[in-house]
């Protein structure tokens, strides 16, 4: 008589487990959505031309120490911001590791402006706090005026996130119920056994199905994400704006 190995049946049960449709609609679920919601990142945005911008109340001179750098973008209005200090920190666990990190920023202006900043480089945000929207730049501050021009970064999307989601949640159902009948169809009466296998058959198909669906409307829908793109420049004449009549 042969005595059982401890845990070989529970070692074919995972086996089955990771083989069953819900398994793996969980794990097509869990690809969706770590990849299929990123934005798709498109091509930097062309240069801006080196066109001066319209300064509606003329600056005072620049204090002692400090360089002018006249701010415009291509998109109108936009907010600046620099970052004064950058944190992160890490975090260990009985279950794991955590990292997290921050960034201080100080209010600079509103494009079109006149900004004097000390002496030398300065780390500059444009746009929205929604960081895939912001365009970072590094620009410095000279002895001689000098003029920074932006084109930002633009987003959209995502969108039909919540359809999606629908489907993906009909598409999980089906492929939990659909084994769960072919599993309990052996316990039916014989006349009744190939209708309750078709019918889980049936529903297994649809889940699939529905689940691919959900993944194409997402993956289609998922939104994009085009880099900014700027130029610094030193006008020759020296002027680096131009007055509002």
């Amino acid at each position: 008589m042969t005595t059982p190995v401890a845990g070989h049946e529970g070692a074919k049960t995972d086996r089955s487990f990771l083989r069953s449709p819900a398994t793996c609609a969980a794990a097509m679920l869990a690809l969706q959505a770590t990849a299929c919601f990123s934005r798709q990142v498109l091509p930097a945005r062309t240069q801006p031309s080196r066109d001066r911008p319209s300064i509606a109340i003329e600056p005072g001179p620049p204090p002692p120490g400090t360089g002018r750098v006249v701010l415009d973008s291509t998109d109108g209005p936009t907010e600046v911001q620099e970052v004064v200090a950058y944190a992160s920190g890490e975090a260990y666990g009985a279950r794991g590791f955590g990292f997290a990190s921050a960034t201080s920023t100080k209010p600079i202006c509103e494009t079109p402006c006149v900004a004097d900043l000390p002496y030398g480089n300065h780390h500059l945000l444009f746009g929205r706090d929604d960081a895939n929207a912001r365009y970072e730049a590094t620009v410095v501050a000279g002895a001689k005026p000098s003029v920074y021009r932006v084109a930002p970064s633009v987003t959209t999307g995502p969108s039909a996130r919540g359809l999606a989601v629908v489907i993906d949640v009909l598409a999980l159902s089906a492929l939990i119920f659909g084994p769960v009948v072919m599993a309990n169809a052996s316990k039916a009466p014989s006349d009744v056994r190939e209708n309750y296998q078709a019918a889980a058959v049936a529903v297994t198909v649809a889940g699939v199905v529905a689940l691919g669906v959900g993944l194409v409307v997402d993956f289609a829908g998922r939104g994009t994400i085009q880099p900014g793109s700027g130029v610094q420049w030193v006008p020759a004449d020296g002027a680096t704006y131009k007055s509002v009549p």
